[in-house]
């Protein structure tokens, strides 16, 4: 009996407000997310009908980012059976072991210098590629990414030993991307702690990188499982900082040792409408250097952005022009013939 489709989404806002705040347990604080989807009724609807036009409905809230509201829209029927489809392709994929990784250098940009690799995910499905963003989207949305990151883990770092070994590398830095999702995870530390241990690789050349969705999640919450992540040795690096929902303030308030410039300004250095862009990186490349952060720069395209990455006091870049993301043998090939 609502009055309005807005005095129902009012009263959802205030539920998902409700419970969002923080609560502490075991002496952590904790927060609780909540998505919410709402329908309403026509007259030919049965119950069975309106409970599942509003299960797709909270589907469409967790999909856009999770702690939201969605309404019912009949289009919503076919795009979530397409999304469906996608987790359960995604859960076989993980049954059948059908991942598997890439790795694109990091250089030194002063001598070309290996310095370390970033794992990036591959993944095609019926013969088309997705994105490792998509995937990552995909999986988080199944309630699939904390077996897809041990997949990755796991996969990482027995490539990045293997590498390190036969390239006589043992300064070598093995980049992992992971999901803040991950870190809501109780035992993520003590497991990641036991995949080192296994791959004798040291924590300190484990660098997990975050994108800037870290931002979302309150610092009082993320804090202590970082600063765990910091006693065990591991790096900690964010990427497109200032891109998306993560304020300058995220690296003041987390334990960050690495930042990333984004792409989307690199790919506007040397360009003619370049002059915002220059100077957002510059910006960024001071931040880091007061900081005392090591700074990338990210998705370097040609020489021109190279260049000017220098000129700015950028010290390291990854990107398509220095080395594109190879397989590990691939990869040792690659740089034995560099250095040859």
């Amino acid at each position: 009996d609502a009055g309005s489709q807005n005095e129902v989404i009012g009263v959802a806002g205030r539920v998902l407000h409700a419970m969002s705040t923080p609560m502490v347990v075991d002496a952590r604080p904790t927060i609780l997310g909540a998505s919410v989807g709402v329908a309403f009724a026509r007259d030919d609807d049965s119950a069975e009908t309106l409970m599942r036009n509003a299960d797709l409905a909270v589907y469409k809230a967790k999909s856009g980012g999770r702690g939201r509201v969605a309404v019912f829209e009949p289009e919503m029927q076919q795009a979530v059976g397409t999304r469906l489809e996608l987790h359960q392709a995604l859960r076989r994929a993980l049954a059948r072991d059908e991942f598997t990784l890439h790795y694109q250098p990091v250089l030194a940009l002063d001598d070309g210098a290996l310095v370390g690799v970033e794992a990036l995910l591959r993944w095609s499905r019926d013969g088309q590629p997705l994105a490792p963003n998509d995937i990552v989207a995909a999986a988080e949305e199944a309630g699939l990414i904390d077996a897809l990151g041990r997949h990755v883990l796991v996969h990482a770092l027995h490539d990045a030993a293997r590498l390190a070994a036969d390239l006589d590398a043992p300064a070598l830095l093995l980049t992992v991307n992971i999901s803040v999702l991950q870190l809501e995870e109780s035992g993520f530390v003590r497991d990641l702690a036991a995949l080192l241990a296994a791959n004798h690789w040291p924590a300190e050349r484990l660098v997990l990188e975050f994108d800037e969705r870290i931002g979302e999640r309150r610092a009082e919450v993320l804090r202590p499982v970082l600063m765990q992540l910091k006693d065990l040795g591991v790096r900690l690096s964010i990427d497109n900082l200032g891109i998306g929902e993560a304020a300058l303030t995220t690296i003041e308030r987390l334990p960050f040792d690495t930042m990333k410039i984004s792409r989307h300004f690199v790919a506007r250095l040397g360009a003619p409408n370049e002059r915002a862009a220059r100077a957002l990186a510059e910006a960024l490349v001071g931040l880091g250097r007061a900081m005392a952060l090591t700074t990338i720069g990210h998705g370097v395209e040609n020489a021109r952005q190279s260049e000017a990455l220098v000129a700015m006091g950028c010290r390291y870049a990854q990107g398509f022009h220095l080395a594109r993301p190879m397989p590990p043998d691939e990869l040792a090939a690659w740089v034995r013939a560099a250095s040859a």
